[in-house]
């Protein structure tokens, strides 16, 4: 039997994504991030770097209420 060593697959919801980002915006480590979701850095890396659009996507699929109702005492 192979060992599989540290190899990780886990696979990352849209809504992590975006976690991710903001965590690396406030000043979290790449690796810190990337113990916390069991992910490898460079993934974390690739997560940090994605353009707008993508960042978009990642919105649109992690079906997050709009950020108006977030903020609105009236709702």
């Amino acid at each position: 039997m192979r060992s599989m060593g540290s190899v990780r697959t886990r696979k990352l919801t849209a809504k992590q994504r975006l976690e991710i980002v903001d965590r690396v915006r406030e000043g979290y480590t790449h690796a810190h991030l990337a113990s916390i979701y069991g992910v490898s850095r460079p993934r974390i890396g690739q997560i940090a770097q994605a353009d707008e659009a993508t960042l978009a996507l990642w919105e649109k699929n992690a079906n997050l209420p709009p950020l108006e109702d977030q903020t609105d005492p009236t709702h």
